[in-house]
């Protein structure tokens, strides 16, 4: 259901992290979908991209020519099954990691999350919409957090 892929730029973020991230990431994640989407299943791809990429995305799809954290595309073709892409930006999560003074998987957790969220049919068009979304995001990242022990402390790059 759910598929990771790292790109080369962003692999250099990734690295230090070891495939921790993908063992801690994959159920979690399920876990959200199921119980956010019971009848809807499909597959979603999580892609960690680099500041160039998710830059070009960001331009070509909305128009904002400046890098962002997150995207998510729906590109299911029938309501009952979900065919999707989330693109990570793993410069920018680790950039505010950094900023927030935690770690780098928390930040990629929170993206993460919050892309599915918004493939589940969550927005913040409104103040009340965002309200929820914010909520709901923290639900999710608190359940990430009871999920996945505590890394060892990531080296600085």
């Amino acid at each position: 259901m759910l598929t990771f892929v790292v790109e080369p730029e962003a692999g250099e973020v990734i690295r230090p992290l070891g495939g921790r991230w993908r063992r801690c990431f994959g159920p979690s994640l399920r876990h959200l979908w199921r119980m956010e989407q019971r009848d809807r299943d499909g597959r979603i791809g999580i892609i960690l991209v680099g500041a160039d990429r998710i830059r070009a995305l960001n331009r070509d799809f909305r128009g904002e020519d400046r890098p962002t954290d997150v995207l998510s595309f729906d590109l299911s073709d029938r309501p009952e099954e979900i065919e999707g892409e989330i693109y990570v930006g793993v410069r920018a999560a680790a950039a505010r990691a950094r900023r927030l003074g935690y770690p780098v998987t928390e930040e990629l957790a929170r993206l993460m999350i919050h892309g599915l969220l918004h493939l589940a049919g969550h927005d913040h068009h409104s103040p009340g919409d965002g309200r929820r979304m914010a909520a709901a995001t923290r639900r999710w990242l608190d359940v990430w957090r009871a999920s996945c022990p505590p890394a060892p402390p990531e080296k600085e790059s």
